[in-house]
C-alpha cells in the first residue's frame, strides 16, 4: 500500500463512516484494508465496508453524499437491496464494497468493533479473530489465504476461544481449516522469520 493511496483510501472510509454514524448506521471494515492494517502487506485493491441489513436507503445517501457520486444512487440501492452487496468503481482508488449484515457472524462483527486511528484518521476495524472467521467462512481464494496467513502471523497472540466461537458462528468445519492451515503451515515453515511461531501453530492446530 502506498501512503497515498492509503491515505486518501482512509479519508474516503472515514468519510463514509462519518456519514453512517451520523444517520445510526454501524460499520466495520473488512478485506484489503482491515487485513493491511492488520500487518498483512498488500497491494490495496478492495475496501469492503459490513453495514447494518435492514438500512439500505440510508447506507445508500451516505456512500453517494461521501464520494459525491449521486448519480449511482439508484443502481446502488438496488444492488443493496436485491443482492445484499454493492460495489463502487472509485477509479483512482481501490474498489469499494458495500456488504449488508446477513448472519450471526456478521452481527458480532459490528458489535464488537472498534476505532482504530491512523494518520489521524478513523475507521473501524472488526476484532481480529472475527475478520479470520468471515475470510476463511468464503472458502474462496484470496480470502482464505489471508485468513490463514494471519492465523500464522499472529498465532502466539490469538484469543482460541474467541476464534473458535467465531468461526462456528461463520459456518466453518474446524476440521477443513485445520487441514488447510497445516498445508500452509508446511508452506511458510521454512521461512527463517516464521519459525518462532511453530510452537504457537501447532498450540492452534491442536485447539481448533
Amino acid at each position: 500500500m502506498t501512503s497515498r493511496v492509503l491515505e486518501e483510501t482512509l479519508r474516503l472510509v472515514e468519510g463514509v463512516g462519518r456519514e453512517l454514524r451520523e444517520l445510526g448506521v454501524n460499520y466495520v471494515v473488512l478485506d484489503d484494508l482491515a487485513t493491511g492494517l492488520y500487518g498483512l502487506v498488500q497491494p490495496l485493491e478492495e475496501v469492503r465496508l459490513l453495514v447494518d441489513a435492514g438500512r439500505e436507503d440510508d447506507v445508500t445517501r451516505a456512500v453517494t453524499s461521501a464520494t459525491q457520486m449521486g448519480f449511482i444512487q439508484a443502481k446502488l440501492r438496488a444492488s443493496l437491496q436485491e443482492k445484499g452487496v454493492a460495489a463502487v468503481n472509485l477509479v483512482t482508488l481501490p474498489l469499494l464494497v458495500i456488504e449488508t449484515a446477513a448472519a450471526g457472524l456478521d452481527v458480532e462483527l459490528l458489535r464488537e468493533s472498534f476505532a482504530y486511528s491512523l494518520l489521524g484518521l478513523e475507521v473501524r476495524l472488526p476484532p481480529l479473530e472475527g475478520l479470520i472467521a468471515k475470510l476463511v467462512a468464503r472458502g474462496q481464494y484470496p480470502y482464505t489465504a489471508k485468513g490463514l496467513a494471519l492465523m500464522i502471523a499472529w498465532a502466539d497472540s490469538l484469543s482460541k476461544d474467541r476464534l473458535k466461537k467465531s468461526l462456528e458462528k461463520g459456518g466453518v468445519d474446524p476440521a477443513v481449516l485445520k487441514a488447510l492451515l497445516a498445508e500452509a503451515w508446511g508452506l511458510a515453515s521454512g521461512l527463517a522469520p516464521l519459525r518462532l511461531k511453530e510452537r504457537a501453530v501447532h498450540d492452534l492446530l491442536e485447539n481448533l
